[in-house]
């Protein structure tokens, strides 16, 4: 008899059994919304990008976040964010062109520390300068914020670049060249003394990009995500689709 990670069964979405561990390991095609899933014997997981079965976990809804510097910024929740063939659930966040640096954010209160915060998301980012989507972190009292995610800036790169508003850049912690593909897998840790940023090219294995004292230049109280746009000509979006905070 075949090893039930063999079968691959497809129909109705509707008609998917449940999963259970008599079918872990099973693949199921839904015919009506072109998505493939996985069995891991109590759960069905969207496949992501055809390898493997995804971990992950949708982000707290739109309103468990507040705007800051919001403008013509649009956001919402939605079930139909698609990675490849697969149809997952996230928050869609849009940010129209601007002529002026301009980050549009969505944030929240911190955790308490020590905290460890995982995210992922679908970047959709020309290749003309300035656009930085990604991850915050951002001191209340003052409004100074830190974004670190995917940028472009002469090319598509990890950045960390500190602002003291969301519209007065003031330096970049660090910025390296990398091999975007897919999601954008980032990993932040506060452990009461540091600040920690890491880089994922597959959610799995994680490159330690910068650390920082956690109280250089902010002793950030709120997290969240956002979008900077410089370009007067094109808008950014990213759909957030993974929010982990342990």
């Amino acid at each position: 008899m075949a090893s039930p990670a063999t079968y691959h069964l497809r129909g109705l979405l509707a008609n998917r059994p449940a999963a259970s561990v008599h079918n872990a390991g099973w693949r199921y095609v839904s015919t009506d919304t072109n998505q493939e899933f996985q069995s891991d014997g109590t759960t069905w997981h969207a496949i992501v990008n055809g390898s493997g079965v995804s971990s992950l976990t949708a982000p707290p809804v739109l309103s468990n976040w507040a705007w800051v510097n919001q403008g013509g910024a649009t956001a919402a929740d939605s079930s139909v964010i698609y990675i490849g063939a697969s149809q997952v659930t996230g928050i869609t966040f849009t940010a129209p062109a601007a002529g002026s640096d301009n980050v549009r954010l969505l944030k929240k209160a911190a955790p308490s520390t020590p905290y460890t915060i995982t995210l992922a998301y679908v970047a959709s980012i020309v290749g003309a300068n300035y656009f930085s989507t990604g991850f915050i972190w951002r001191e209340s009292g003052s409004g100074e914020l830190v974004i670190a995610g995917l940028k472009y800036d002469g090319g598509f790169k990890f950045d960390s670049y500190k602002f003291n508003s969301p519209t007065s850049p003031a330096a970049s912690y660090v910025a390296a060249a990398v091999n975007w593909h897919g999601l954008v897998w980032l990993r932040f840790t506060d452990d009461g003394t540091d600040r920690k940023t890491y880089y994922s090219g597959d959610g799995v294995n994680w490159l330690l990009l910068h650390t920082i004292g956690r109280t250089d230049f902010l002793t950030a109280n709120e997290v969240g995500f956002g979008i900077h746009v410089n370009n007067g000509t094109y808008t950014a979006a990213m759909s957030l689709v993974h929010w982990v905070q342990s």
